[in-house]
């Protein structure tokens, strides 16, 4: 491979209380009520509807825009590049 990328969801507070393990991401976040925030045109696009194919997929054009709307709870979570 010539890239490996490695995800992150960034997950409000407010969600983390549906979370006891890692198996339960998947099942809380895959609803059709769940907003998942995701860089317009990029891979995380496409992860997405694939991770979580019930949840709204809602595209931004900066990264910062998806951890404003995490933090102000305009979307559940957002599927970003892994931080460092």
């Amino acid at each position: 491979p010539y890239v490996q990328l490695n995800l992150s969801l960034l997950i409000s507070r407010l969600n983390t209380k549906e979370i006891t393990n890692a198996n339960d991401i998947i099942s809380v976040f895959n609803q059709r009520t769940m907003k998942i925030g995701v860089l317009e045109r990029t891979s995380r696009e496409y992860y997405a509807a694939n991770l979580l194919p019930k949840a709204q997929v809602i595209r931004f054009t900066d990264i910062n825009a998806i951890f404003n709307a995490v933090k102000n709870g305009a979307v559940n979570a957002g599927l970003v590049d892994n931080i460092d």
